[in-house]
């Protein structure tokens, strides 16, 4: 399931698209932004509307399927890859500078930063924290985070 999809689907409110769109940002939402107690009193309504989704789904031959688990898990995912980034970016750079250029790199020489907005992420890349020039590692540097980025889905935005 494409959660970013789903969020900004078309469709009434009443519809299946429009069921998704309310129970991935009803989940996401909750999940973010309330107290546990919150989170736990909006799940009653957050299961009536998967309650509707497995009925539809139903009534139209499709197998049943658990919205409220796959969008959790989705979003657990989402919230490992964050963890996750910044350490693929480490090793990358290094092992790939390494394996180019036969030396070893200083990543903490790199300024970068990892963001999110409207469900986004993003990733700005700025080069080196100093006032070096761009060089041939800086190069190789750039490409690797934006691949990395791509891995995760991330926007990769240059500003080196």
């Amino acid at each position: 399931m494409d959660l970013l999809r789903y969020e900004f689907i078309d469709g009434p409110d009443g519809s299946i698209n429009g069921m998704l769109r309310t129970l991935v940002k009803g989940l996401r939402y909750n999940r973010s932004y309330v107290t546990v107690e919150e989170f736990k009193k909006a799940m009653p309504g957050l299961l009536v509307i998967e309650s509707n989704l497995q009925r539809l789904d139903a009534d139209i031959g499709s197998p049943k399927r658990n919205y409220v688990q796959e969008i959790m898990e989705e979003l657990d995912q989402e919230q490992n890859n964050e963890a996750n980034i910044t350490e693929d970016l480490t090793h990358a750079t290094i092992a790939t500078i390494k394996a180019l250029f036969g030396h070893d790199f200083q990543f903490d020489e790199l300024l970068f930063t990892i963001g999110k907005a409207d469900h986004y992420h993003w990733l700005q890349f700025n080069g080196y924290t100093n006032e070096r020039t761009v060089d041939a590692n800086l190069i190789i540097v750039r490409e690797v985070f934006r691949s990395i980025c791509n891995k995760y889905n991330y926007i990769f935005v240059d500003l080196s």
